[in-house]
C-alpha cells in the first residue's frame, strides 16, 4: 500500500509538471505573438482617511472619503452668510468647528451696507462671535451685498497649533474727530490669534485683537470708494500649514498670477509663483499648491515648479459648458476631491455638480455624490 502511494504521488507530482510546463509555454507563445498577459483584478482605490464636508439643498453634510454614511449637519446654518466657513482642522469639544459671517439687524457701515460679524459655529450649532469691532468690513460682492466665498473668515496656524488664529479680508474705517467724515485706513487681510479651547467657555463672544497682515495688494483690491456701487475687490488667498506665508491670487495688476507673502521678521516678501491660476490651495505639508486654470486644475510645487495638471477642463457640448472647481487635499496629502459640474447656457442654471476623488497623480478618478440631489458644493476634506 505505501508503495502504491508514492507511485500515486510521483503520477501527481509528473502531471503538475507538465501542466506548469504548458502554461509557461502558452505564455511566451502569446508574448512572441504580442498579446500581453491579463493584468491583475484591480483591488479598488481605497482613498485616504477622513471626513469631506459638503453642502447640498441649502444643507451641510458630512460623508467618509468613499461616499458613504452621508450625514446632515443642521445645526451650521447657510443663510448666515454668503456661503459655509472652512471647519476647523481638529475637533473641539468633539466637533468641528466652522466660520462665517452673521449680518445685525439695523447695524450698518459707514457706507450704508449691512454689518457683518465673524462667529465660530459648532456642528450641533453653539455660536461664538469673534469680534466686536464694528469697523471691520469683510470684503463684498462686486455691486453690494453679502460677503463673498473667498472673503470668508478661515482658520490659520500658529505655533504649532493647527486652529491657532482666524482671518478675513476686509478694510478698516475710521472716523476723522474733526469732520465727522469716515473713510478707509486699512485694506488687506486681518488676523486674529485664537485658542480654540476658548470656544468651549466663551458667552457668546471672545474679544479677539485684530491685526492687519503687511501684504500689499494691487490698486484696485485696496479701493477706499465708500460707494455701494463700487466696494473693494476681493482676493483668494490661502495660508501655508506653518502660518508664514500666503499664496494668493493678483487678477487686476500688472503682473497677474498666484503670488507668494512670506513672514520675514517684520516684513512679507513677495514671489511670483504663476502667470496665471486662481483659487490656490495648500497640500497638508506645505509642499504642494493645488489651484485651477481655464485648461483644469493643477498641482504644482510650493516654489511655483513642477506645475502638472491633474484634472483636464471638459470639453462643452452644445448649450452645456462644463467645469471642475475647488480642489481639496486628503489629510494625507495623497489625494483631491474636486467639484465636477454643468450649467446651461440656454436656460442660465446649473444642471449638475458633483464631487470626484482623485489620486494626487490624478488618477483614478471616483464619484462621491452620485446618490444625492442635483447641485452639491465642497466644503473641505478634513482628518478624523
Amino acid at each position: 500500500m505505501l508503495h502504491g502511494r508514492r507511485k500515486t504521488a510521483g503520477t501527481l507530482i509528473v502531471a503538475l509538471c507538465v501542466a506548469v510546463t504548458f502554461l509557461l509555454t502558452a505564455g511566451l507563445a502569446d508574448a512572441k505573438g504580442g498579446k500581453k498577459p491579463k493584468p491583475p483584478p484591480d483591488p479598488g482605490d481605497p482613498g485616504d482617511s477622513g471626513v469631506v464636508y459638503f453642502k447640498n439643498a441649502q444643507t451641510l453634510y458630512e460623508m467618509d472619503q468613499d461616499g458613504s454614511n452621508k450625514t446632515a449637519l443642521p445645526g451650521v446654518k447657510l443663510e448666515w452668510g454668503w456661503e459655509y466657513g472652512p471647519p476647523s482642522r481638529e475637533l473641539h469639544g468633539n466637533e468641528r468647528w466652522f466660520l462665517q459671517f452673521k449680518a445685525v439687524e439695523g447695524e450698518e457701515y459707514p457706507n450704508g451696507q449691512a454689518r457683518w460679524y465673524p462667529y465660530a459655529i459648532s456642528e450641533s450649532g453653539t455660536a461664538v462671535q469673534l469680534s466686536d469691532d464694528p469697523n471691520l468690513e469683510p470684503a463684498t460682492k462686486p455691486g453690494g451685498g453679502s460677503p463673498v466665498w473667498q472673503g470668508r473668515p478661515r482658520w490659520a496656524t500658529e505655533d504649532g497649533t493647527k486652529d491657532g488664529k482666524v482671518s478675513f479680508l476686509a478694510r478698516k474705517w475710521v472716523e476723522d474727530s474733526d469732520t465727522g467724515q469716515w473713510s478707509v485706513a486699512e485694506y488687506g487681510i486681518f488676523v486674529a490669534s485664537l485658542d480654540p479651547s476658548d470656544l468651549l467657555t466663551a458667552e457668546g463672544s471672545l474679544d479677539l485683537q485684530w491685526a492687519r497682515v503687511p501684504v500689499d495688494f494691487s490698486a484696485r483690491y485696496a479701493s477706499q470708494d465708500t460707494e455701494e456701487t463700487n466696494p473693494i475687490v476681493d482676493v483668494q488667498y490661502d495660508w501655508s500649514p506653518g502660518g508664514s506665508a500666503i499664496a494668493y491670487v493678483d487678477l487686476v495688476g500688472d503682473d497677474p498670477g498666484i503670488w507668494l507673502a512670506e513672514e520675514a521678521s517684520t516684513s512679507w516678501t513677495k514671489t511670483r509663483l504663476t502667470t496665471s491660476g486662481e483659487y490656490p490651495r495648500w497640500s497638508n505639508d506645505g509642499d504642494r499648491i493645488a489651484f485651477e486654470s481655464s485648461s483644469g486644475i493643477h498641482t504644482m510645487d510650493s516654489d511655483g515648479t513642477d506645475e502638472t495638471v491633474i484634472v483636464t477642463d471638459p470639453a462643452d457640448s452644445r448649450n452645456i459648458r462644463k467645469y471642475v472647481q475647488g480642489a481639496r487635499w486628503s489629510p494625507n496629502d495623497t489625494h483631491l476631491i474636486y467639484l465636477y459640474g454643468e450649467w446651461d447656457n440656454k436656460r442660465f442654471y446649473a444642471r449638475r455638480s458633483d464631487i470626484y476623488r482623485i489620486n494626487a497623480d490624478g488618477s483614478s478618478k471616483t464619484l462621491l455624490t452620485g446618490d444625492t440631489d442635483r447641485l452639491v458644493g465642497i466644503v473641505d476634506w478634513c482628518s478624523d
